[in-house]
């Protein structure tokens, strides 16, 4: 029996009963949401259309012969098959979408999906001859109800991808179908992968943990240990962390992406139980990897199973900040980093936290620009951390961190009850914080969370022997408007005669690709600009450098 074949059935018949449990749950939702549903089949021809993936979509109209849509990133096109159908745009900042036609009546849309990705940065989508990965959000048109708690019935019919391509998804794949029944939220933080490959199973020793199937894409030799060695290590002190609360299923994919100039560094994501890596071979990166593999299998109960509402912005510090915090400590207690590279991560950190422009913004304006290049929420993250360090170091009388204790009741009460809105999980997290902490000491943080002021830090603020010394160190500056570049990628207030002026660099220039880095040198800045006629072209320029002092841990 080959290792997909095993995989197929030690997944199936080990669990019978969670199937024949879905399939009930499925067969009674399909009629109680019987209007509600999403019929998806892809054709992949990369031969013919390299890049590309094309699919066909069918839902239905409502009782006013409306169907709303909201449209990825990369689609403007897509056709339905009634001539008689009406179609409108309703915001185009939203990409929402209107097809109206009669009442109750089927909607088939048909559009073609394409990512140019050499860099293989999965968070996006990656079409190539033996192998498709997408996440849905960023490449499904996706049919939006009244409420996003709304359950619809959901078929992804993968049966006319290529013969030999096998699928895995957030869900079970039976017979290269997909067919759930879920919230919207849900289904568009799903992913799925399909190609020729054969997954890996790595099973635990303790019979109720459950199994982890990974797919390693391309060359990991320049990790010391295969990534296999680590997933064990991490996730078995993970489950033993939360007491093994309902372990997941993983499938977990490692891919090897090439450097390009605007692609160079650690992508991690995690959709459900599927969980992405995509990283640009470098022995530098090894820390930081494995970090962001600990990172990801964390948020499998902080983000998953406690499921957050918007997370992704007023909460970050939490969601994100405190799951790296402990991605990186656990990834140090398992034994599966040193503690050198510990403090090498956190230093590492600490240069993009006190050298990032962010620091200038208000919360209000981070907020409102958190997805800009990933600068405002990669401060957030690291913001988030530097406060559970301090909080690490408060102790009960039995000497255990009061933290783990807050971590654990907020993950426990908001994975009770998923029909809690976003106002009432804020509710809870505030009210464990101030709970454990006491409020004099809660307001100390929230303090520094929302108000963007300055972390200082000292020898006090770390739970191990550490000496905190200010250094000086060489960083690029940048001559114009960085609050303005990040929240609209547009120059503004350019000095003249500076590298960038001289390079070509004017103000209101629209920006649409670049490099900029903050925290370390760079030899070259590339910048794609594009113009009021929509012209692009690229500019390259040596920055100059300027002294940063920067808080440097040094271990004792």
């Amino acid at each position: 029996m080959n290792l997909v074949m095993y995989f197929k059935y030690t997944f199936f018949l080990k669990f019978p009963l969670m199937i024949l449990a879905g399939i009930f749950f499925n067969l009674i939702s399909t009629n109680i949401y019987a209007l509600n549903y999403a019929d998806y089949s892809f054709n992949y021809e990369p031969d013919k259309t390299p890049g590309c993936i094309q699919v066909t979509l069918k839902t239905q109209t409502d009782n006013e012969g409306k169907a709303v849509f909201r449209l990825p990133q990369n689609v403007d096109i897509f056709f339905v098959h009634n001539p008689e159908a009406k179609l409108n745009t309703l915001s185009k900042l939203n990409r929402i979408a209107l097809v109206q036609q009669n009442p109750n009546e089927e909607v088939s849309l048909r559009y073609e999906s394409c990512f140019s990705n050499p860099s293989k940065t999965i968070k996006n989508a990656i079409y190539e001859k033996d192998l498709l990965f997408f996440a849905h959000e960023p490449m499904l048109i996706l049919p939006l109800g009244k409420s996003l708690e709304e359950k619809w019935h959901y078929i992804m019919d993968y049966s006319n991808l290529p013969k030999n391509f096998h699928i895995v998804s957030s869900y079970p794949v039976i017979n290269k179908k997909m067919d759930v029944t879920v919230t919207f939220d849900e289904f568009k933080n799903m992913a799925t992968l399909a190609g020729d490959f054969i997954p890996e199973t790595l099973t635990f020793e303790v019979k109720k943990d459950k199994p982890i199937h990974y797919i390693q894409i391309g060359n990991w030799d320049w990790l010391k240990e295969k990534p296999e060695f680590y997933i064990r290590k991490l996730l078995t002190y993970q489950r033993a962390f939360w007491q093994n609360d309902n372990p997941s299923d993983y499938f977990i994919v490692f891919s090897s992406q090439k450097k390009t100039p605007f692609s160079n560094g650690i992508y991690g994501t995690h959709f459900k139980n599927f969980i992405t890596l995509s990283i640009t071979p470098n022995t530098e990166h090894k820390p930081a990897s494995i970090i962001g593999i600990s990172h990801e299998l964390f948020h499998g109960w902080i983000g998953d199973k406690a499921n957050f509402k918007n997370p992704l912005e007023s909460i970050t510090w939490l969601v994100e900040g405190f799951t790296d915090y402990y991605g990186a400590r656990f990834a140090l207690e398992s034994g599966a980093i040193s503690f050198s590279d510990y403090v090498d991560y956190l230093n590492k950190n600490l240069i993009m936290f006190y050298s990032s422009p962010i620091r200038n913004m208000s919360l209000d304006q981070a907020l409102t620009n958190y997805d800009s290049d990933k600068f405002v929420y990669k401060f957030e993250l690291i913001k988030g951390s530097l406060i559970a360090h301090k909080m690490a170091k408060l102790k009960d009388s039995n000497n255990n961190r009061i933290m783990d204790k807050i971590i654990k009741t907020i993950y426990f009460k908001i994975k009770e009850n998923h029909a809690l809105s976003e106002k009432e999980q804020k509710a809870i997290v505030r009210e464990q914080f101030t709970q454990e902490l006491g409020k004099e000491q809660w307001e100390v943080f929230e303090d520094l969370l929302k108000f963007q002021k300055q972390v200082d830090l000292s020898e006090k603020d770390f739970d191990f022997l550490v000496e905190v010394k200010i250094k000086s160190f060489n960083l690029p500056h940048y001559h114009f408007d960085m609050n303005h570049f990040i929240m609209s990628k547009e120059i503004k207030d350019l000095h003249l005669n500076s590298p960038e002026y001289r390079a070509g660099l004017r103000n209101r220039m629209k920006v649409v690709q670049h490099n900029i880095l903050f925290h370390k040198p760079i030899n070259e800045v590339i910048i794609l600009v594009e113009n009021e006629n929509k012209k692009q072209k690229t500019i390259k320029f040596q920055p100059k450098l300027a002294l940063k002092k920067i808080p440097h841990l040094i271990a004792k």
